[in-house]
């Protein structure tokens, strides 16, 4: 009995055809399978003040497809946005199309809404468009997202689409907001941003996978 910690630094032999040959432990889950994704960053911020969380070089031509699953607690009553990042930069072109349909509910549980929010050559992506409520650390913005082929490997340009669920101000409503979002023009990004409209992230977690083709 007894357990392994294993560390990025290790590696795991294996038998190739006769040949011993070792796999660092970082790639074990791409031979490995059992999955359908990888994980390939994880953005924390606990308790801080930060203007935006991104990531460079993620996106790369190993996958076309990746999920993106977190939370945004934000500093103000504000949306959430995403930008695209080619080579350490901001992608800011004015090419970002999006709509978002929501549904609401208020406290007194009632009465159901719809919103419509669109953009046609924005520069940027918008979600959690009816603003997500502040007060501390209780209200934020929870999304799962899959953004297609971001660095154009296929495609001429790339899509978002996915759903996020959020409280607003006023009411004490609770959103359920319907994403999509697709580009004019090819970006080939190979990072990823996100920030809100105004003030800062107090809270956040956004993990970003690969989806694997098999």
């Amino acid at each position: 009995g007894g357990s392994i910690t294993v560390a990025d630094a290790d590696g795991f032999v294996v038998n190739d055809g006769g040949t011993m040959k070792t796999i660092p432990a970082t790639d074990v889950a791409t031979y490995a399978g059992g999955g359908g994704l990888t994980l390939l960053s994880s953005l924390t911020g606990n308790n801080v003040t930060h203007a935006n969380a991104s990531v460079d070089n993620i996106f790369t031509s190993s996958f076309d497809v990746y999920r993106i699953v977190g939370f945004i607690a934000p500093s103000q009553d504000t949306e959430a946005r995403i930008k695209l990042r080619a080579s350490g930069s901001d992608i800011s072109d004015g090419n970002y199309n999006y709509v978002n349909m929501s549904s609401a509910v208020p406290d007194s549980g009632s009465t159901i809404t719809d919103q419509l929010h669109s953009s046609h050559g924005a520069d940027f992506w918008e979600f959690a468009s009816a603003d997500i409520n502040f007060d501390s650390s209780g209200d934020a913005v929870a999304f799962d997202f899959t953004l297609h082929d971001p660095l154009t490997n296929i495609l001429s340009r790339c899509y978002m689409t996915g759903h996020s669920v959020f409280r607003n101000g006023g009411s004490a409503k609770l959103y359920s907001e319907l994403f999509g979002g697709g580009r004019e023009s090819n970006p080939d990004a190979d990072g990823i941003k996100f920030f809100t409209s105004g003030g800062t992230m107090n809270n956040y977690r956004i993990n970003i996978f690969g989806v694997k083709n098999s």
